[in-house]
């Protein structure tokens, strides 16, 4: 009897997987761009495509949509290096704490976003790493370099950004039927 129960419970544990896994926040770093004073758009655009190995859409959005952040989850040491190298090719930034600058509230609940826009957080799958990659690619267009660097940091990496919140949803939406685990939450704020 006893090994059928070690059975029974081995297998209810197996179809719960991270059933009991400790619930992570989000931690880390995020880089807001305040204002752009260079001249030249267009190396603008390829300036934060290199720091924060982005498409050159979601680079445009960032830079049309100023104050704005460029990016998530980083370490502070790579939040200043991406800050330094941003200021050098003349944006004025600013590092936040993941938590400030609108991921969660206290309570770990998403806010509402002031501006409108969401980030679709990519927080793992079961599916092999070249499948998860593979569809990545093809969902978001970004580059082969984006789509491993999202898969290799899961909870801390957006698959989108700046994105209107039905934008969003659609996306959290395909990212569940294809099995790979995703949240929503706010952009941060224009600052008053």
């Amino acid at each position: 009897m006893k090994i059928f129960t070690v059975l029974a419970l081995t297998l209810m544990l197996s179809l719960l997987p991270g059933a009991f896994a400790r619930a992570e926040r989000p931690e880390g770093y995020a880089v807001e761009i305040l204002s752009y004073e260079g001249d030249n758009e267009f190396r603008a655009i390829k300036d934060l495509q290199e720091t924060a190995d982005i498409g050159m859409f979601e680079a445009k959005r960032i830079l049309d949509s100023i104050p704005s952040f460029v990016k998530y989850g980083l370490t502070l040491e790579e939040a200043n290096d991406m800050k330094t190298f941003l200021e050098i090719k003349g944006f004025s930034c600013v590092v936040k704490k993941a938590s400030s600058a609108g991921v969660l509230t206290e309570n770990g609940m998403m806010k509402e976003s002031s501006d409108g826009l969401y980030a679709v957080v990519y927080e793992g799958t079961d599916l092999t790493r070249i499948e998860t990659i593979n569809l990545l690619r093809i969902q978001t267009g970004n580059s082969l370099k984006k789509a491993k660097d999202i898969v290799d940091r899961p909870g801390r990496s957006s698959i989108r950004y700046s994105i209107p919140l039905e934008e969003a949803r659609k996306l959290k939406s395909w990212c569940d039927r294809n099995g790979i685990r995703s949240r929503i939450v706010a952009n941060p704020g224009r600052p008053g």
